[in-house]
């Protein structure tokens, strides 16, 4: 139990330069992380995987896209002047309104950060034949 205490004091005591980007963006906006979007990013970032599950509208796009993004970072420090950058991610939602929104705001931020390119959403599913439904 102290082991794991003291694991966890040390490595919220080193921070990787994704991090530090990604600390900066927050202090930007004036936002303060709530505390299962640091405990997500820590999760992320010690390459764990996971499932999210919380209210709408309490800030889950962020706790998931700004550790993605710091992960990026950290293995591409040039991450502002890469062309055809690579950086690719699959974001699933229900709804074609959803999606937009997410886009915007995940767009916003890759501009805030100065990260080349544009979000592009997936072709969406073309509805079933009447036969199939």
């Amino acid at each position: 139990m102290i082991a794991q205490k003291i694991y966890y004091f040390v490595s919220s005591m080193m921070i990787s330069p994704g991090e530090k980007v990604i600390q900066q963006w927050y202090k930007q906006k004036n936002w303060h992380q709530f505390p299962f979007q640091k405990e997500m990013a820590e999760v992320y970032l010690a390459g764990n995987s996971g499932l999210l599950n919380a209210p709408t509208g309490s800030g889950k796009t962020f706790a998931l896209f700004l550790p993605f993004l710091a992960d990026f970072i950290n293995k591409h420090p040039d991450y502002k002047t890469r062309q055809n950058n690579g950086l690719q991610m699959l974001w699933i939602t229900p709804l074609r309104a959803l999606t937009n929104d997410i886009r915007k705001a995940m767009q916003e931020v890759c501009d805030d950060l100065g990260i080349p390119g544009k979000l592009q959403p997936a072709p969406a599913t073309p509805p079933l034949p009447k036969k199939l439904r």
